[in-house]
C-alpha cells in the first residue's frame, strides 16, 4: 500500500510540474502577442482635450464661444 501511495504522489508532483510549465509557456506567449497600440499626434490632442471649444464671457455675462 506504501508504493502505490508513492506511486500517487509522484504523478501528482509530475502533473503539477507540468501545470507550471504549461502556464509558464502561455503567460510568455501572452506577451510576445500582445500589441502595443500606437497613438498617433491627433490621439494625443484629442485625449488632452486640446480640440474643445474655448468659451468666454461675452457683454453682460453671457458665455460664449470663441
Amino acid at each position: 500500500m506504501n508504493k502505490s501511495m508513492q506511486e500517487q504522489l509522484r504523478k501528482v508532483a509530475e502533473f503539477e510540474q507540468r501545470k507550471r510549465n504549461r502556464e509558464r509557456i502561455n503567460a510568455k506567449n501572452d506577451r510576445e502577442n500582445k500589441k502595443i497600440e500606437q497613438m498617433n499626434r491627433r490621439d494625443w490632442e484629442e485625449m488632452m482635450g486640446t480640440n474643445r471649444d474655448t468659451y468666454r464671457r461675452g457683454p453682460g455675462g453671457a458665455i460664449r464661444r470663441r
